[in-house]
């Protein structure tokens, strides 16, 4: 992003909502990363950060208790440097835990483990969480049974050390879960099984060219944030009306699929989620709400 446009930006942001999140790529690549992540700081947002930690520019900056910072947790290994977990500040950290196909439990769990015991030995456990999340990238209706059979295994390896490390990224439609994965995720949370929430909440992702898009597993252009001089920002309440638009396209995507229109679950209970516009399964069973 352009620095000045950037400084622009947040400022207009600030009259209007509540939080930013810094993501990439790598943010922290960012020639003036650090004069950007305290200057939103300043404007009043919540900030929060999501890098892989691989250089030392997140060492200069200081998260409060308001703000997070998410690590990938597909880079970290035991010769990451702890200092970037910035253990002297109070806020909160989450580790990304990706599960897909291809995952190796096995390896995953042995990195958690280590995370966990690194983060009790420099005194920063009770801020940390694994955000269980899937891959985007795979049919995960597909590969539901599998994929069910890794997340309940690595959800009860976290659950038996502390079930306040779980924490969920990226709601799910209830069709993908088996009735064993509904029973253990209920004992933490049920926002999981539905995504009426974030099916009708107002998010977008702002890019380099300060287009806005839905996000990034949707990059699909809504809308530029300049108008067409450059300096001057759209009125915000025209932003909200585009993502609800282009989030209402993207249901209608779902519920045309001839499969979540016939679900007794649509609308009332399930928004269908990103991961079912992506990837419509010719089946739907397993569903269990309560």
């Amino acid at each position: 992003m352009d620095t000045d446009k950037a400084i622009l930006l947040f400022d207009y942001l600030a009259r209007h909502t509540k939080g930013i999140k810094f993501m990439g790529g790598e943010p922290t690549i960012h020639p003036d990363f650090v004069m950007l992540y305290e200057y939103a700081q300043d404007a009043g947002l919540n900030v929060f950060l999501f890098t892989n930690a691989l250089n030392d520019e997140i060492l200069k900056i200081k998260p409060r208790l308001r703000d997070s910072i998410t690590y990938n947790m597909a880079l970290l290994n035991d010769c990451f440097n702890l200092d970037k977990l910035i253990p002297e500040r109070e806020f909160s950290r989450f580790f990304e835990t990706v599960i897909n196909t291809k995952t190796n439990i096995g390896l995953l769990k042995a990195k958690i483990q280590w995370l966990i015991d690194s983060c009790e030995r420099i005194g920063i456990a009770d801020t940390i969480k694994f955000n269980l999340t899937l891959d985007c990238t795979e049919n995960v209706f597909k590969n539901k049974v599998v994929l069910n059979k890794f997340y309940s295994e690595l959800f009860r390896f976290i659950y038996d050390i502390n079930p306040a490390y779980i924490s969920f990224d990226h709601r799910v439609p209830p069709c993908f879960w088996s009735k064993e994965s509904i029973a253990e995720i209920k004992k933490v949370t049920t926002r999981i099984f539905s995504d009426v929430v974030c099916g009708t909440s107002c998010y977008g992702l702002i890019n380099a060219s300060f287009e806005l898009l839905h996000c990034n597993q949707y990059p699909v252009k809504i809308m530029d944030m300049f108008d067409p001089s450059g300096k001057n920002i759209v009125a915000f309440n025209k932003v909200e009306t585009s993502l609800y638009k282009t989030n209402l396209e993207k249901q209608l995507i779902v519920f045309g699929n001839g499969v979540c229109d016939s679900c007794k679950y649509a609308v009332v209970y399930c928004q269908g989620g990103c991961l079912r516009h992506k990837w419509p399964a010719k089946v739907i069973e397993g569903i269990v709400v309560e």
